[in-house]
């Protein structure tokens, strides 16, 4: 249009598409923040790009200048749109990399048995994406939970619960461990006590048959004694007799005699 209205250097004006080259990411914020033109290409670092774009896209000096812009909402819009354009390349590369083998250019021609057979390999390569992206959203969402602050306090509670009962459940097993020693310690202190009432018994009953057989023995000598004493006493009565009857024997003769 501006070349037929007859403005000279139409393309430095307005350039196309077609025209851009690769630039950095830097480079194309600051394109963005100008109103200029930007494109991402296939071979680019995509993950870098989209990070860059973001990080100033919340950058709140940036933010805070380009509220004071008349075109706020077209840079906005921009930028997010070629955001998208990242994502769309990288996503390409990321179900390269799943079904293992390298896509055609975007804009190559390819007949339909080629067709068919990318989209076979795309479906599959599709869903092992979507588990991944799946399994890193839900590691971001527990990331963050952690992060919340209530969230802290109930996993700090819960924490604090479970080390209760760790603790409850070590403190039964202690009674527990308490309670059999004491059992321990009772049976075998009532099997001590058995043995020193064995013990005390056998020393009665030996003792009571040394005691009865000292008595036995005793007895024995005193009846002994007692016997000797008879016949000693006996034999003195004996003598006595005799000696009397000698005396009177011999009082009974006759003077001549004697």
């Amino acid at each position: 249009m501006l070349e037929v209205l007859g403005i000279k250097n139409a393309e430095k004006l307005v350039p196309l598409e077609d025209d851009q080259k690769p630039t950095d990411p830097v480079t194309e914020n600051m394109n963005l923040l100008q109103g200029k033109p930007v494109k991402a290409f296939m071979y680019q670092d995509h993950q870098a790009h989209i990070a860059v774009h973001i990080a100033a896209s919340q950058d709140p000096k940036i933010m805070g200048l380009l509220r004071q812009s008349p075109m706020a909402k077209v840079i906005g819009a921009a930028l997010q749109a070629h955001i998208a354009e990242h994502m769309a390349f990288e996503y390409r590369r990321q179900i390269e990399e799943a079904a293992g083998v390298p896509y055609p250019d975007p804009e190559a021609k390819m007949d339909e048995a080629t067709e068919l057979e990318i989209s076979r390999l795309a479906a599959a390569a599709a869903d092992q994406v979507l588990n991944k992206h799946q399994s890193e959203a839900a590691q971001q969402q527990a990331m963050q939970a952690m992060q919340d602050p209530v969230m802290q306090i109930q996993q700090a509670e819960l924490q604090i619960k479970q080390a209760e009962a760790q603790l409850k459940a070590q403190k039964l097993q202690v009674e527990a461990a308490e309670k059999a020693d004491k059992l321990d310690l009772e049976r075998e202190r009532l099997a001590s006590q058995e043995r020193i009432a064995g013990m005390q018994t056998g020393a009665k009953i030996a003792q009571d048959k040394a005691k009865m057989s000292f008595e036995e023995q005793k007895a024995g000598i005193e009846m002994g004694i007692d016997i000797a004493r008879e016949a000693a006493q006996e034999d003195r009565e004996m003598r006595n007799q005799m000696q009397q009857t000698q005396q009177t024997q011999q009082t009974q003769q006759p003077e001549g005699e004697q």
